[in-house]
């Protein structure tokens, strides 16, 4: 389920949000991929007031997904969504095996959340990016995808990353 988290509404250095409530609902599965949950939304404008939503869904056996839907910001409706897959998570061995959870775009480049659980034990997660295509559309991994990883200062897990480029300074919230 993905709730607009508002509109502004005032051009003045205040900002006033107006909810617009939910906007996009997984009532159904659409198939084994995506299955359940519309979380992480995260929208890249198109054109105007048209907005390409990236969200993670959960597939059959809970592991998250990456999908989108169209959005109209001005009408308030979903103009598409044709249920496919844009990024998928990884096999076995690799960094993002357990799921994916969408972060931001900067550049042309989606950074993201990599779940592990290797042997059942308590889940833990790396940054990891991919390519967005030419057309908006797929998330494309490179073969070592790892931004940034657990170490000494961060032993638990990283999640949920957020970069701000301020001129040649970049800003990582995770």
């Amino acid at each position: 389920m993905i709730y607009g988290s508002g509109q502004l509404l005032s051009p003045s250095n205040t900002m006033i949000w107006k909810k617009l409530g939910i906007i996009f609902n997984l009532d159904n599965p659409i198939n084994d991929d995506i299955y359940s949950h519309a979380t992480n939304p995260l929208p890249i404008q198109l054109e105007g007031s048209i907005y390409r939503i990236f969200f993670s869904a959960r597939d059959r056996n809970g592991k998250s997904n990456v999908s989108f839907f169209d959005y109209n910001l001005d009408n308030h409706n979903v103009v598409s969504f044709n249920g496919i897959l844009s990024l998928k998570h990884g096999n076995h061995n690799q960094l993002d095996a357990a799921g994916i959870s969408i972060g931001c775009v900067l550049d042309n480049t989606v950074y993201y959340m990599a779940w592990q659980n290797s042997n059942n034990q308590h889940w833990r997660g790396d940054i990891a990016f991919a390519v967005l295509s030419q057309d908006l559309k797929l998330l494309q991994k490179p073969k070592n995808n790892l931004f940034m990883g657990i170490d000494k200062e961060d032993r638990i897990s990283l999640s949920y990353p957020f970069i701000l480029k301020d001129g040649n300074i970049f800003h990582l919230w995770y």
